[in-house]
């Protein structure tokens, strides 16, 4: 392994990793757990879009999120020795609203009969439809977009806005004309079957758990430390922050977007293009001093979510409930003034039967980014996602939730991190036997 040089200044490192989120924080523990010398430098605090704000006992995530029971990021933190504690949202009474009005949300085959938002000559077309995803080969649809594969089953016209609603909650991209289906079959597929997660005490759990780790693996986590170049020298790679300098057999990015990405790189290879555009969404995240009457509301025609995490997550005082509002914006367009997502947020934490008393806590966030770039089905799905190695920078390579043919956002940040320091260690290997 490598030392540090005579100059405080200037440290030779096996791997930096450049961002200490969940992408970050993965690969770093998985490169010093491979033996190898690691540096993780984050110009902020660790968590990234993982953190979790406590206001008086109410957590707030950074907008809603959920972990996937039996997802490819799960068995990394398993894999880790981390089990985040939690419970799955009972979707059971979750409702539905279209065209103005609620009714009960199809999640099943007792809620697909009793519900009111479908003819009846349509529930048992659907009801064929949902008993078949399990079984489809979600990489067969990776060319088609969901429109594509909806029009390809051939199910009623009320169905296809229901069946846009399970694609944005399990994808959060609204999108369908340009989201590969696979991605959206196989996101479904882990919702049917084994589902989410609530995790208690927030994503900030998980992050601390994560960096736990890391400093037991030997990881030394520096932040304040905002990277101001990433640059080839001899072979190897030469990081500097302000006033510091790392010399690196191997470097993993794992700032957030494509962007972020490549204004540390100083490059952005042709083929990241391919990627769809960053998602984003509205949140409205609210601490009660009761739990409101309805616990999940998913817009069928509009692109709205409501759920209240507490009901599965440990998440706000006794007594109290923490609860999202979102609405998915359109990737890539203009959202639209700000003032009116806050106003259709509120007028759906009321229709849940919030009242303004009960509102202890809130905090609107007008665009949060939800995800670096979506796979398309222009570009093959998971398949045409950027590959963790960075076309002509040897050396250099790449984590995030945009990045890699394995899972969806936490998924993905977790499974890429650790396919990022998989590479990282054999370049590490290959210059210390050179």
């Amino acid at each position: 392994m490598s030392g540090t040089t005579n100059d405080p200044a200037a440290a030779t490192v096996d791997v930096v990793v450049v961002g200490g989120g969940l992408a970050g924080l993965a690969a770093a523990v998985a490169a010093a757990d491979a033996g190898r010398t690691v540096t993780l430098l984050d110009a902020h605090g660790l968590g990234g879009r993982a953190r979790t704000q406590d206001r008086n006992g109410y957590l707030f995530n950074t907008g809603p999120h959920a972990l996937y029971v039996d997802g490819p990021g799960h068995r990394v933190l398993q894999g880790f020795g981390i089990d985040p504690a939690g419970s799955a949202p009972d979707a059971k009474h979750g409702q539905a609203l279209l065209g103005g009005r609620l009714g009960l949300l199809p999640g099943g085959p007792v809620s697909l009969l009793r519900t009111d938002l479908l003819r009846a000559s349509s529930k048992p077309k659907v009801a064929r439809l949902l008993s078949r995803i399990p079984k489809f080969r979600a990489a067969d649809h990776a060319s088609r977009t969901v429109n594509e594969f909806l029009a390809s089953t051939a199910i009623p016209d009320d169905a296809v806005a229901l069946l846009d609603l399970m694609v944005r909650l399990t994808t959060y991209v609204d999108a369908p004309d340009e989201l590969s289906a696979e991605v959206a079959i196989s996101q479904v597929q882990g919702a049917l079957g084994p589902g989410v997660r609530y995790v208690d005490g927030g994503w900030q759990a998980i992050t601390d758990r994560l960096a736990e780790r890391a400093r037991r693996a030997g990881v030394d986590l520096t932040t304040g430390a905002a990277v101001t170049s990433v640059e080839p020298q001899g072979g190897r790679t030469v990081v500097r922050t302000t006033g510091h300098e790392y010399t690196a057999a191997a470097v993993v990015v794992a700032t957030g977007t494509p962007a972020a990405a490549a204004a540390v790189i100083g490059h952005r290879p042709a083929s990241w293009d391919r990627l769809g555009p960053e998602v984003e969404a509205a949140s409205l995240d609210l601490g009660l001093a009761r739990r409101p009457k309805h616990g999940i509301i998913l817009g069928a025609d509009e692109p709205l979510y409501w759920s209240v995490h507490s009901d599965a997550g440990r998440l706000a005082p006794e007594g109290g409930a923490m609860a999202h509002a979102m609405r998915y914006l359109p990737p890539g367009q203009d959202p639209g003034p700000a003032e009116g997502d806050r106003r259709r947020l509120t007028e759906l934490a009321h229709t849940a039967g919030v009242a303004d008393a009960d509102i202890v806590e809130s905090r609107f966030l007008r665009r949060v980014t939800v995800m670096g770039g979506f796979p398309t089905a222009a570009a093959g799905g998971l398949a045409g996602r950027p590959t963790a190695a960075v076309e002509g920078r040897d050396g250099v390579f790449v984590a995030g939730d945009w990045v890699g043919p394995v899972g969806l956002l936490g998924d993905a940040s977790l499974a890429s991190g650790v396919e990022a320091a998989r590479q990282a260690v054999a370049r590490a290997s290959m210059l210390s036997m050179a």
